[in-house]
């Protein structure tokens, strides 16, 4: 398989699936640019310091992969949540669209990777296809990004209903744009979700490494191999 350690030429590819999170931009540097924003909000919001907890405990159960394979998973983890934190089920939605889905668009553009987004237009420029695979909502982050890609996918139930690392969702996207696993290029920058994911699927892939520093090294790299 592909990996940081063992490359192959990218050109050989006609189609690339590509994660968003952590890999189209830079995680880090977004999520303390957010995590400032948290704190300067809810230290003039004491009385409602126990969402930054909730927050927390989604990103946690959302990110392992003990709902994984449920088609229900943002149901469970809802339920889960108001349980926990006797809270109704419509708070806890409220709460994450607010700081997981919207707030961060303020900041995604600054934290983005400009190296991978023109190597991907790139890519469409020279007739290639270039599909987005993403856990959570992702047509508005590919705006603010600047990404024009053939196509979005995320678990919205009527075509993906699986987070990864199961491969199912990205088996739909090889059989409905009529792909062979040997066409496709899965990049991400997470082995335990994307890597797994492009396993299952019998899928090359590229694991990215998600310190921005790092990255560039690994793009130098690659660029000396020819890739």
């Amino acid at each position: 398989r592909l990996s940081v350690f063992n490359m192959i030429k990218t050109k050989d590819y006609c189609a690339y699936v590509v994660d968003v999170d952590g890999t189209l931009y830079y995680q880090r540097w977004m999520q303390i640019q957010m995590a400032l924003y948290l704190l300067s909000y809810y230290l003039l919001r004491p009385h409602r310091i126990k969402e930054i907890l909730i927050l927390y405990s989604y990103r946690k159960l959302r990110n392992g992969n003990t709902f994984a394979e449920a088609s229900n998973h943002e149901q469970l983890i809802t339920q889960k949540l108001a349980q926990i934190y006797h809270r109704s089920e419509a708070q806890i939605q409220e709460i994450v669209r607010e700081w997981i889905l919207t707030r961060p668009l303020q900041v995604l553009f600054s934290a983005r990777d400009q190296h991978l987004i023109a190597f991907l237009q790139k890519q469409s420029q020279d007739g290639k296809k270039v599909y987005i695979y993403s856990d959570y909502p992702a047509i508005q982050k590919c705006d603010v990004l600047g990404i024009s890609a053939d196509d979005i996918y995320w678990p919205d139930t009527s075509r993906i209903s699986v987070l990864k690392p199961s491969s199912k969702g990205l088996e739909y996207i090889l059989q409905s744009n009529h792909l062979r696993p040997s066409d496709v290029l899965f990049i991400g920058d997470r082995m335990e979700k994307d890597g797994f994911c492009a396993q299952g699927a019998n899928v090359d892939y590229l694991i990215l490494r998600r310190n921005r520093f790092s990255r560039w090294i690994q793009y130098k790299n690659l660029l000396k191999r020819g890739v």
